[in-house]
């Protein structure tokens, strides 16, 4: 409880990839926080923000899940050196 993530990030200077829910109950307000990520990283950056709970949906169906899984691996695809 003692470590500021937003500050921490801006310590990493490697490609970042956020994905945040607006549905989202456990960490709050969506997407606000994920930008705020964005806003103190000072590489390169993605905001995934889709109607999504904390578990990107997955106890409803596996659509989120998917997009997410397929978009992480084109961003490190992407990013990779």
């Amino acid at each position: 409880m003692t470590l500021d993530a937003a500050a921490e990030i801006t310590h990493y200077k490697g490609a970042l990839l956020v994905a945040v829910g607006t549905d989202d109950d456990i960490v709050s307000p969506q997407p606000t926080l994920g930008k705020s990520f964005i806003r103190y990283h000072p590489g390169e950056h993605e905001l995934l923000v889709r109607p999504m709970d904390h578990a990107f949906n997955m106890t409803k169906d596996e659509k989120q899940i998917d997009e997410l899984i397929s978009m992480t691996a084109t961003f490190v695809k992407k990013h990779i050196h």
